[in-house]
């Protein structure tokens, strides 16, 4: 465990963080952008909102059903809080993460089928492409390797060993990276990389 004279406290848009001098530059970047992203739920909607009326004005009907799907997709998980007892609701950026993967799948099975939907790959990518403009930046692969070296390196000084390893792990990595940034399967990889 690290002394209280090794943690610098940092503050981001009202939050508060301690982390070590190596975990600053990350942890300050976690911050705004989770700070960002609370701010930007309603931005996000209105910027998708104001892109599919920009689709409708211009009579691009590919773009605008694109637009209605992310929005109805939010409806109805909004919908399914309600009848959930109240359950918390996925996040936008959660909702526009699992569109984008719907969309990528759906291409990579059109190009294995046989015989191969070229055409029909390439309507998804299209709307793939349409999607990920509403996502943030995705954590570069090398920056991801660092945080996920950092947090074994801190686990096996705390005495953490075996099976418990790996969700430790998991669990320091994603306290660390947004998930925003980094989806959960794509830290996972890169955990079980570094554990094998």
């Amino acid at each position: 465990m690290m002394s209280n004279r090794s943690l610098t406290v940092l503050r981001v848009g009202g939050q508060t963080a301690k982390c070590s001098s190596t975990n600053l530059f990350l942890q300050s970047r976690n911050l705004h952008a989770t700070r960002i992203l609370k701010e930007s739920e309603d931005d996000l909607m209105k910027r998708i909102k104001d892109d599919l009326k920009n689709a409708m004005r211009s009579k691009d009907s590919f773009a605008s059903t694109v637009f209605r799907s992310l929005l109805s997709e939010q409806q109805y998980a909004q919908k399914s809080q309600q009848t959930n007892g109240g359950k918390i609701a996925s996040s936008m950026i959660s909702i526009i993460q699992k569109a984008l993967a719907k969309r990528q799948e759906s291409a990579k099975q059109f190009r294995a089928a046989n015989p191969s939907r070229e055409d029909l790959a390439e309507k998804e990518d299209k709307e793939a492409d349409l999607i990920r403009k509403f996502l943030p930046e995705q954590i570069s692969k090398e920056e991801l390797e660092n945080v996920v070296k950092s947090a074994i390196e801190e686990a096996k000084k705390a005495g953490i060993d075996g099976k418990k390893l790996m969700g430790e792990v998991m669990k320091r990595v994603g306290g660390q990276v947004d998930k925003a940034r980094a989806p959960g399967g794509l830290i996972s990889e890169a955990v079980k990389k570094f554990l094998q």
